[in-house]
């Protein structure tokens, strides 16, 4: 099995963003992180403060998941986003695969005008969110 392959558990979803961002996943599901994230994370090293940011910020993703300062949902990804403020602003993205594990799809520096956006349009992703849940659906 390659390195890129190797997973562990990194956090679990909570029942708080489950139900806030009303989505069809279990209660305290696993979120897998790969020995792969690095290499991606390594690409785009130069978008943190300083490598020590980037270095604190990997050390630090289970903190991030277990206690952000905020979470979003991205309605175009379908994504989860968790957001902290550590040595700067960070987001760590949770996906979902094919097969329903979730799992960290990335981590970046994040500007603090893009976390006062979210929260600017929770409520239209919300709306948005239940639109789509609950939409009436002709017979074809």
């Amino acid at each position: 099995m390659k390195n890129s392959r190797k997973t562990f558990i990194i956090g679990h979803l909570s029942k708080r963003i489950i139900e806030k961002w009303h989505l069809d996943i279990s209660v305290d599901k696993e979120i897998y992180q790969s020995v792969g994230l690095y290499k991606h994370i390594y690409k785009y090293i130069n978008e943190y403060i300083s490598n020590e940011s980037a270095d604190y910020t990997l050390k630090h993703i289970k903190d991030i998941i277990s206690c952000p300062d905020y979470v979003s949902y991205n309605l175009k990804q379908k994504s989860i986003e968790y957001y902290k403020y550590l040595l700067e602003p960070v987001s760590v993205v949770v996906q979902q695969s094919k097969d329903d594990t979730l799992y960290v799809a990335s981590v970046y520096p994040v500007k603090e005008t893009k976390i006062r956006n979210r929260k600017k349009k929770e409520h239209q992703i919300l709306e948005q969110i239940l639109i789509d849940k609950y939409k009436y659906h002709e017979a074809a």
